[in-house]
């Protein structure tokens, strides 16, 4: 129940986007329409599962980055680097997406100019690591780890791997990180 939280917000965004570009773009509205409906797609069909790969939540996470950009232009630009090995991984859905909602909310819509989301994940040590960086707005009220999505996403970790699963965060004046280390989990996912 808790991986199929999506955030209205960002439903609601997206359609009064797709709205806005209907009148003066209709290509991208519909290309748009297409990327929100895969996305919304490709999170059900994921959501029936415990597990997915880190490969099948990057391609989602596709989807979600192209309506983000259209909606934010220049402003938004995002780095993912998924070693091949990192990629095979399992780990519960839905993981990956709300890091990247929460740096659009907290970060690139806060910072003048917007900025880059960096996404990088690895094998190391026999864990994966998965690092999600973003731009903070200097004058911003240091931010914490302690949102509802980001609650989730401990919660399920906890339940699936117990101590083994550790996320932590770090803030400096400019960035804001996030750090997820799993146990490398590579058997059929559920």
């Amino acid at each position: 129940m808790l991986r199929t939280q999506i955030n209205p917000h960002f439903l609601f965004n997206s359609l009064n986007s797709i709205s806005a570009l209907t009148g003066f773009d209709p290509a991208a509205a519909r290309e748009m329409t297409v990327d929100l409906a895969q996305f919304f797609r490709r999170t059900l069909a994921l959501a029936e599962r415990e597990r997915i790969t880190l490969g099948e939540e990057v391609a989602l996470c596709g989807h979600f980055l192209a309506i983000e950009k259209r909606r934010f232009g220049a402003k938004l630009q995002a780095e993912l680097r998924v070693s091949a090995e990192a990629a095979e991984c399992l780990l519960p859905p839905m993981t990956l997406q709300p890091l990247l909602e929460n740096a659009i909310k907290h970060g690139i819509r806060q910072v003048d100019g917007g900025g880059t989301i960096a996404v990088d994940a690895l094998v190391r040590d026999g864990a994966l690591h998965i690092t999600v960086v973003n731009p903070v707005a200097a004058d911003d009220a240091p931010a914490s780890a302690h949102g509802v999505g980001l609650k989730n996403i401990r919660e399920r970790l906890a339940v699936l791997y117990g101590p083994r699963a550790r996320i932590g965060w770090q803030r400096s004046p400019t960035q804001f990180a996030i750090e997820i280390h799993l146990p490398v989990d590579k058997e059929s996912g559920a």
